[in-house]
Parts: structure tokens; sequence; C-alpha cells
């Protein structure tokens, strides 16, 4: 896996955690620090796309619980920070699913954007199905944040995500995309889908949510069409940008072939893919198994490995070189790949390993 080093980025984790509204200001809470070997030394805000040059903005604030997380950050002990928009609109017409977005800077060199809903009119998932897709809305903006930086979205392009569970990159994206711009999502989970429908893609010209009724033996055991034999219910060449996040993660091999014929597919030319994996290679495989990472992939199953002798599917990943010739076979082109600290690898960008992966 290529190396996350780019010579026009630092390379940063973070998030922004909270937003509050006031009578004339919103006021941000979170926090960022630098994988190396730059540290972050300012911050910079936009808010609906407009630059906020009289933001008031602390960094370097204490930050054990980050420190106990990601212990190997630059800064990692005092990577909180607070910003306050002063002299802001806050009438609910002027704020309501408002995009901010916090750059970090070391000297002239930005880093890895991240994206917040500010009074997002779209409520929160039951928690029953947070706990089923593994995390809130605050991971939507995370994903939000690489489609920009990384695949090169913008809001005019029309994206299908695959595996769009309760919508939580949906839910990003739709203070993002240009009004009436197309977002399809699908998952194989019905309970999840009918939500998005009824809460998102309810307030949303131009997002729909379809039900797959795959089979899946962790998510969807009942489903009556096999992952290897599905067909997209889209018709060729629709999207500019395919993303899957934790979707490859809880596949077999031939299952994996056939959704990268099918996104292959479905994309325009000059159209890109953002998937997230567990891949195992020289530096995560060792990692892992000596128990640097958060689990072990070490059964072998459907052309990977997994976690789980009981349920494969829970948690299933593959040797990199693999993955990229199944890929490279079906006619993609690898942009670049970035580690994630599932195993124990460093630098890292987020919890899984990214690819992008070009249709030219």
């Amino acid at each position: 896996m290529s190396s996350l080093s780019e010579p026009d980025r630092i390379n940063n984790v973070g998030c922004i955690e909270e937003s509050v509204v006031g009578n004339d200001s919103i006021d941000l809470r979170g926090w960022v620090g630098s994988t190396g070997p730059e540290s972050i030394d300012r911050l910079s805000v936009a808010f609906d796309g407009e630059a906020q040059p009289d933001a008031q903005i602390q960094i370097d604030l204490p930050s054990p619980d980050v420190e106990a997380v990601h212990p190997r950050l630059i800064g990692c002990g005092r990577a909180r920070f607070t910003i306050r928009l002063p002299g802001v609109d806050t009438s609910p017409a002027d704020v309501e699913d408002r995009l901010i977005v916090v750059t970090p800077w070391a000297g002239d060199v930005p880093g890895r954007p991240l994206c917040h809903v500010v009074a997002p009119t779209v409520p929160d998932p039951p928690q029953r199905y947070l706990d089923l897709v593994g995390g809130g809305m605050n991971i939507g903006c995370e994903l939000l944040a690489h489609l920009i930086d990384l695949a090169e979205l913008r809001p005019n392009e029309s994206v299908l995500d695959v595996g769009c569970g309760t919508g939580r990159v949906a839910y990003a994206l739709r203070c993002y995309l240009d009004e009436g711009t197309r977002y399809e999502g699908f998952d194989i989970v019905r309970e999840l889908v009918d939500w998005a429908d009824s809460e998102i893609a309810s307030r949303t010209p131009g997002f729909r949510f379809t039900h797959a009724d795959v089979t899946n033996e962790f998510y969807n055991p009942t489903g009556p069409i096999s992952p290897a034999e599905f067909r997209f219910p889209y018709s060729d060449g629709e999207f500019d940008v395919v993303f899957l996040t934790s979707v490859f993660t809880h596949m077999r091999q031939p299952e994996i072939e056939r959704y990268l014929d099918e996104i292959w597919r479905v994309l325009k030319p000059g159209g890109r893919c953002l998937a997230s994996c567990f891949l195992l290679d020289e530096e995560s495989g060792p990692s892992q198994a000596a128990g640097k990472g958060a689990f072990k992939l070490f059964h072998p199953v459907g052309g990977g490995w997994s976690s789980s002798v009981d349920v494969p599917e829970r948690a299933i990943g593959f040797e990199s070189d693999d993955f990229l010739r199944w890929a490279s076979l079906r006619g993609f082109k690898l942009r670049k790949a970035y580690p994630g600290w599932w195993s124990g690898r460093f630098p890292y960008l987020s919890y899984q390993d990214l690819l992008i992966l070009d249709r030219p």
C-alpha cells in the first residue's frame, strides 16, 4: 500500500464534535492532530462556503482523551480546539443544515478538512441502528471530507452510496451537493433504508434510498439474492462518484469481484470510487497479528481472512495485492491508497484503509 505522503498536504485526523448556535455566534469544539512530521499551528474556517477571517480560534488545548486513543499523533496531548464565529445571522433559515469546514495548517501547507453540519434538521437515528452500522452521523461528516478531498467530489456531481445504512453520509452530502443533485443509496437492511427514506429523502429533493434484499450472514441472513450475482438497480454510466464505506469489509472474494464489476458499469468514464477495506500487506499483517490493532484477521475465508469463525462476515480483510489485482482486471486505476489505524499501522488517515479507484 502506498504511503500517505503528499507534497501539498499535511496528514491529519480529527473531527468537529459539537456546534452550539447562540444569539449572534456559533461555537464549535473539536480536535485535530498530525501524523507527522509537521505539527499543526493554525486553523482556518469556512461557513456555508464563505471564509470566516474574524473567527476566534483557540488551539493547543489539553486533550488527554485524544492522547489515550491516538498516542502517536504529533501534539496528541494538546489537540483540542474551540472556535467562535461572531456576528453570524443565527436565524434558523441561515444556519440550519449549513456546512462548516475547518482546515488545519502547518505554515503555508494545508491539511485535510474537517466537516460539520450546523443545526441539522435530520434527527439522529435510533441507537439500535447506530449500533448496527457502527457509528453515527459524525462519521458521515468525516466521509464527506474524504469524498471532497480524496475523490474530488464536486457539488454538481451524481453520487451512488453502496451500503448506505441510515444515510449517515447522505446526512452530510445534502449540505454539500447542489440542490436537486442526484444521490442514490441502497442497503441490504430494510429498516435502515426505510428510516433514511423517511427522514432524509423526504427532506431532500434528488435523494433516493433503495432496499436490495441481498444475503449476508451478518446483516441479512435471509436475503434471497446472492451478492455474487446481484446487479445494481441502475443503468450503465449513471454516476460520477461511487463510494462504499465498510461494505467490502463484510464480503468474500467472489462477491467483491461482482461489486467491482457493477461499480465499473454504473460509473461514467472519468468517474471515481472511494472504498474502505481491511487490507493486509508486509506492514499491516504483522502489526495486527502482533496485537497492535483493533482486532486480528487470521481465519481464512472466501479468498481473505476473517476475525470470526462463527460469523466470518463480521469482518473480512484481503491481501492488498489481491484486492488491487481484482480492481485492475476490471480496468480500474489506483489513484491512491490511504492506510487505516485498525491494524495498528502508522501513519493513518481513517479507521479503515481507503482506496481511490479511477475509471478511465
